[in-house]
């Protein structure tokens, strides 16, 4: 599933940016 991957790596990002 690419839409949950895709989930999974924003989520990522968001978590980066907030740290």
């Amino acid at each position: 599933m690419p839409q949950l991957d895709k989930l999974t790596y924003f989520s990522q990002f968001f978590w980066l940016c907030l740290l």
